[in-house]
């Protein structure tokens, strides 16, 4: 039960790091 909620925090923060990096990556392209 602990394994799985501690994975799920992580796959969040991995999912928010792919967001920060996409939006990153992008909003140059719109300037």
């Amino acid at each position: 039960m602990n394994m799985e909620k501690e994975i799920l925090e992580l796959t969040d923060l991995l999912s928010m790091k792919k967001v920060a990096i996409l939006k990153f990556l992008v909003s140059p392209a719109y300037r």
